[in-house]
């Protein structure tokens, strides 16, 4: 008898608590998109576009831009190795310095970008490298604060587009990132922080604005989602002058139009128009990253644009006199009115061109500026020799200029739930079953989860910070018997792809009638080979069956997993058990069909170590996600809605796989959709635990378990499309969700799925074993190590199949990440390490050392001797990175030794790989669990990298993005490591520098 779940509603709120939180935090649950800071991909095709038609403006701006010194590909950097702006009696001025060099890789990247002549991209290049090897400080008077504000945010804008340049290599960028970090972040942190220990609103809001720009702007080059977050977090409710409500402090209503007076509006104008020309670049780098700034409290940043710009124009506005703690503002100040800024063609594109809103005063200001210019706005270099003409990147009129055709409707008023998402139109309406599509799908699905899960009060955060969409309504924008909706260029373009590979089925007709439907995806998958064609017999309709719905059989049975080919014969089981109407329209089937196909035969197999009948991935999720495939057509809800949450997320991981073909667009578009659409069910699945208390007789109500088991089921897969997705972005949040819903279970007494609480246990182990700010456990004298009863995995929990590894090396890895706490500890105190704790640090080295394989029961590897081999090797690779993972964190060991163990790993993966090309037609396609690889080749020296250069390479044919996110992070370690920087792991200073985070799986 199940105890009652009397904290179901606390794990509900716990799993939403640690979402929030993890965003607040920028711990690496959102994916930031490159390029997307001042400019996007698409910005770039529609300037080159525009440039080569010859069109006005654009062509304009383009001659403006050719025309500046600071393009040319001839230009010669001067870096410094310290920066002085404001002269601080002793070292003269030299910022000029840094202000032309930030221009001109700016400008230069423009040309690239658009002419697509290396060359400029080269200059650029040498100025980032230049600057990166050199300057090692920012200093001067307080202005420092400024040099560092406005130049660290148009320095990191100009190496956003130079970043996708193949000439500018790994570890420069690396270096790139460290100066970017350890120079202007450093100071933007602590200017926002402490403002020199002077009155909060002593300084005016620019210092604010262009410190906080610099900020998220370095957070997005450098992936760095915490930096990220405290700067959108400042623009919100920071304590100084550069929160929105501070800058923009005081609205009026003047002939229907709103204006804001700005917190400098009585200083003078020329630092009221400066205001603006950072706000702006500030809202559009976050808007490309899918945070709409430019629309926060109702479009606040418009009010005082339109404000300041009408002032300037010459035309009276109200004005409120202003007080802090050094002045009092009576008046509004006409100093530097009519101040020239090239400003405001960003502005006035986006509310204007993209939004459709009212922009009077901008667009006359943007006119003004422009006339005053040659007729498109300049850069750096075009307005004068001072540092006020450098103040903002400029080129708008090139760069931002939009079409009236690529504007942006704006539905008003709740009852639409409309909320804007794309910048060329696109938008996400809760009403209707609309999914976002087009030409900036990729952005905005790439921070999809950011869409769903950031919940205060009970709601759920609408698109981008649009609309708030309560669970209700997120029920209606994805009503129960609604399926996924693509446009029919990408139903089209799919579906020619399956014709051109013959998947057809009899007679010609494609044989799928369902979400499960079979037909032959080999030439579409990662298998490089041929598989047998099988007959599949077309499913009859029912004759009991209306010809307006779609008709199941929902009682499923059993699905044997007892041989091999599991996979295969699955997929006749599932098949045979369907009989879907084509109202839904029959190529929307088609393609359920091949995702679902594709995941049972091919991706399901692949997430394995080795084959094996009970392939977890088929067995478990597989029958769930049919489930959900039911609900969704109007079937019996079984298990809530979770299993519909699994439906799409393993369609999501299919299409995420399938990129490897020659639709890698379409099929990315797809898989990112079926993501969005996995967390809205899940949301759903979430909000549908019951909450049980002690007075409730039904607290064992049927079901319940299978509910929750349903809902970790879910999350789970949503790791699993992580993975093969490759960002890796949200994880983190996922795994600490279930986590904490086991706990509350296993508190309750209520009994899990054994499989689900070892996939997460392992999950959080392994990554454990990569995160750099895991908490310090203090050290008991009392108890011996490991701790009786501490070992989390036993023998039968089946890690040998799913993971390559045994419970008892799995337990060793755990116990390895608590010494290396406990060894945190003492550091973190600055005290030495007590007597015990290195003893019982020698005595764990030599319990790793004396293990071996001899010692395990390996009875779940299955039977066929391949299979096994594979198995054992698998689980040898294991053990000798175990080992360097254990000298890397706890006890170090001689050069030699490390070198023994780093060899030996290769060794015992490249030979995995070489019986999995031998028995290549004997075997499924399966790909090796990634830990051991990348713990040993992080730390293999220079000479004994070509073997792991080799293996990573190959590694690379499975087409799981992870590895390729896990390759890159290991070429990074080695550069550090080149350059001479010796700390271990090689790992550590990579991930504490990016702020990445990997799953090493």
């Amino acid at each position: 008898m199940h105890k009652q779940l009397t904290h179901s509603h606390a794990i509900k709120m716990l799993y939403k608590y640690i979402i929030t939180l993890s965003f607040l935090l920028g711990n690496g649950a959102i994916a930031l998109v490159h390029p997307g800071m001042l400019h996007t991909d698409a910005d770039f095709m529609r300037m080159k576009a525009k440039v080569d038609a010859g069109a006005a403006p654009w062509i304009t701006g383009w001659n403006t831009l050719t025309a500046n010194s600071h393009s040319s590909n001839t230009y010669a950097p001067s870096p410094q190795a310290i920066v002085y702006r404001g002269y601080d009696g002793t070292h003269p001025e030299n910022y000029s310095k840094l202000y032309n060099d930030v221009h001109a890789a700016y400008a230069l990247g423009l040309r690239w970008k658009i002419s697509g002549d290396d060359s400029f991209a080269d200059a650029a290049v040498k100025i980032l490298n230049g600057w990166s090897s050199t300057l090692t400080a920012i200093r001067g008077t307080s202005d420092a604060a400024l040099a560092a504000g406005i130049y660290g945010y148009q320095f990191a804008n100009a190496a956003e587009i130079i970043r996708s340049y193949s000439g500018w290599v790994a570890a420069d960028q690396t270096r790139f990132k460290t100066m970017l970090h350890d120079v202007f972040f450093s100071i933007n942190h602590d200017f926002l922080v402490r403002h020199n220990d002077a009155e909060l609103d002593h300084y005016w809001a620019n210092w604010d604005l262009c410190n906080m720009a610099s900020m998220l702007a370095i957070g997005i080059f450098n992936d760095n989602t915490t930096m990220y977050e405290e700067a959108i977090t400042y623009f919100k409710s920071g304590l100084g002058n550069g929160r929105i409500d501070l800058t923009v402090w005081k609205l009026y209503t003047v002939d229907g139009v709103v204006l804001g007076q700005c917190q400098e509006s009585g200083r003078d104008q020329g630092h009221a128009t400066l205001d603006f020309a950072l706000l702006g670049p500030f809202a559009q780098m976050a808007y490309n990253q899918g945070d709409d700034l430019f629309g926060y409290e109702s479009n606040k940043i418009l009010a005082g644009s339109e404000y300041t710009a009408k002032y300037n124009l010459g035309e009276d506005v109200p004005y409120t006199s202003y007080t802090n703690s050094d002045v009092t503002q009576s008046v509004i100040s006409n100093a530097s009115r009519g101040t020239i800024r090239p400003a405001w063609e960003l502005i006035y594109a986006h509310y204007h061109d993209l939004k459709g809103l009212d922009s009077k005063y901008t667009g006359q200001m943007r006119d003004l500026v422009n006339s005053e210019s040659g007729g498109a706005e300049g850069g750096g270099g075009n307005y004068g020799p001072n540092s006020g003409g450098y103040d903002q990147l400029g080129y708008g009129t090139l760069a931002f200029r939009l079409e009236e055709s690529e504007s942006e409707s704006v539905s008003t008023g709740a009852a639409s739930l409309t909320a804007t998402r794309g910048r060329k139109g696109n938008q996400l309406t809760g009403g209707d079953d609309d999914l976002l599509v087009g030409s900036d799908v990729d952005r905005v699905n790439s921070v999809s989860v950011r869409t769903i899960a950031t919940i205060k009060n009970d709601t759920i955060a609408g698109p981008a910070g649009g609309a708030k969409l309560n669970a209700t309504e997120v029920a209606k924008r994805v009503p129960a018997h609604t399926l996924w909706s693509f446009p029919d260029r990408v139903i089209d373009e799919q579906l020619a792809d399956l014709e051109n590979a013959g998947c057809g089925g009899i007679d010609g007709e494609p044989s799928s009638s369902g979400p499960f439907g079979v037909f032959s995806v080999s030439s579409l998958s990662v298998h490089d080979q041929q598989r047998p064609t099988e007959s599949v017999e077309q499913i009859p309709r029912s004759n009991n069956t209306s010809d307006k719905s779609d008709s199941m059989i929902y009682r499923h049975g059993s699905y044997d997993m007892s041989s091999s080919s599991t996979n295969h014969s699955l997929v006749g089981s599932i098949c045979s058990s369907m009989s879907f109407g084509l109202d839904k329209g029959y190529r929307q089937s088609i393609l359920e069909g091949q995702l679902m196909e594709n995941y049972v035969r091919n991706v399901a197999t692949l997430l394995q170590p080795i084959p094996h009948s009970q392939n977890t991935y088929s067995s478990l999720y597989v029958p769930n996600a049919l489930l959900g495939s039911a609900t969704l057509r109007g079937g019996p809800t079984q298990k809530g809605s979770g299993t519909v949450a699994i439906f799409f997320s393993l369609m999501a991981t299919s299409a995420f796989n399938l990129r490897a073909t020659n639709k890698a667009r379409i099929f990315d578009e797809v898989a990112r959709t079926l993501r969005l659409k996995a967390f809205d069910w899940l949301q759903m699945a979430l909000e549908e635990l019951p909450e049980l208390d002690h007075s409730k007789k039904d607290v064992c109500r049927s079901g319940v378990p299978q509910m929750y088991e349903s809902a970790i089921s879910a999350i789970l897969t949503l790791i699993t499309a992580d993975i093969m997705e490759g960002s890796m972005s949200e994880y983190q949040v996922h795994l600490s969700g279930v986590n904490r819903i086991c706990k509350q279970m296993r508190d309750q007494s209520i009994e899990l799925d054994g499989r689900l609480v070892t996939i997460s246990s392992f999950l959080t182990v392994l990554s454990d074993t990569t995160t750099v700010d895991l908490q310090p456990i203090p050290w008991s004298t009392r108890n011996g190590f490991p701790i009786s009863g501490s070992d989390m995995f036993t023998d039968g929990c089946d890690l040998e199949v799913t993971y390559g590894i045994t419970a008892t090396l799995a337990n060793y890895l755990h116990q390895v990440t608590i010494l290396s706490q406990n060894i945190s500890h003492f550091i973190s105190q600055n005290l030495p390490i007590h007597p015990t704790l290195l003893s019982a640090c020698h005595g764990f080295s030599k319990t790793i050392s004396s293990w071996s394989i001899d010692q395990e029961n390996l009875s779940s590897l299955p039977a066929a001797n391949c299979n096994v081999s594979l198995g054992k090797i698998h689980i040898l690779a294991f053990a000798q990175s175990l080992q360097i993972y254990f000298h890397t964190r706890v006890l170090p060991c001689t050069d030699s030794e490390m070198a023994l163990y780093v060899q030996r790993a290769a060794e015992y993966l490249m030979e995995i790989e070489a019986a999995r090309a031998q028995q290549e037609r004997n075997l499924d396609l399966t790909a090796s669990i990634m830990w051991p690889g990348f713990i040993a080749s992080c730390e293999a020296e220079p000479g004994a990298r070509d073997i792991w250069y080799e293996w990573w390479e190959g590694m690379r044919k499975y087409q799981i993005g992870n590895i390729s996110k896990l390759w890159t992070v290991v070429k990074q370690a080695w550069a550090m490591r080149d350059g001479g920087l010796k700390e271990v792991p090689a790992w550590m200073p990579v991930l504490r520098c990016t702020g990445t985070k990997i799953l090493a799986v």
